[in-house]
Order: C-alpha cells, then sequence, then structure tokens
C-alpha cells in the first residue's frame, strides 16, 4: 500500500525535474484553474435563421402518428424490444452525464 507522503514525494520530484511549480492550497483547492474559452463558429444570423426553421417544424408529425394509427389498427405494428432497451438505456447515460 502506498502511502500520501510518498505519493507527495513522488509528485514533488517529478515536478522538480519537469520544472513545474509547487502545487499550493488556495481556499481549499490546489492552484487556480485555467479560464475556459468558447468561440462560436457561427453567425448571429444563423442562429436566427435556426430559430426560425425550428419553429416552423410541427409539435406533431401527423405522418407518423398516422402510420403507426394505421398499424395498429391493422395489427401489424412490430417493437423491437431491443431498441427500446438502447433507447431507454441511452437517456439514463446522457441523463448521468449532464
Amino acid at each position: 500500500m502506498i502511502s500520501r507522503s510518498q505519493i507527495s514525494k513522488v509528485l514533488s520530484v517529478y515536478r522538480i525535474e519537469k520544472g513545474l511549480p509547487e502545487l499550493t492550497r488556495s481556499s481549499g483547492s490546489f492552484g487556480k484553474a485555467p479560464a475556459d474559452t468558447v468561440k462560436l463558429s457561427f453567425s448571429p444570423g444563423d442562429l436566427q435563421r435556426v430559430r426560425e426553421i425550428a419553429q416552423r417544424l410541427p409539435d406533431i408529425r401527423m405522418d407518423r402518428v398516422q402510420h403507426v394509427a394505421g398499424e395498429l389498427a391493422s395489427g401489424t405494428y412490430k417493437i423491437d424490444s431491443g431498441e427500446v432497451a438502447e433507447k431507454i438505456l441511452g437517456r439514463l447515460l446522457a441523463d448521468r452525464i449532464k
């Protein structure tokens, strides 16, 4: 088992060899993290066009609803349980990442 002091000594030697600054405690954390930056590669006009297109899209795709309703009525609608499971697990993982 490796102790904290051993790990600390190894890190200290590593920092010295690499010429890295010593870690200091400030408000319970080590050093100051670099600031994140974001650069968007689209113009404000592009964003506006996307909003307009999204607003024109229907909330309910009636063509899909009618297709599925027809299959349900005729008894030909099939559910792929594997696909349903994949969607559930994918959503679960996506929610945990947030």
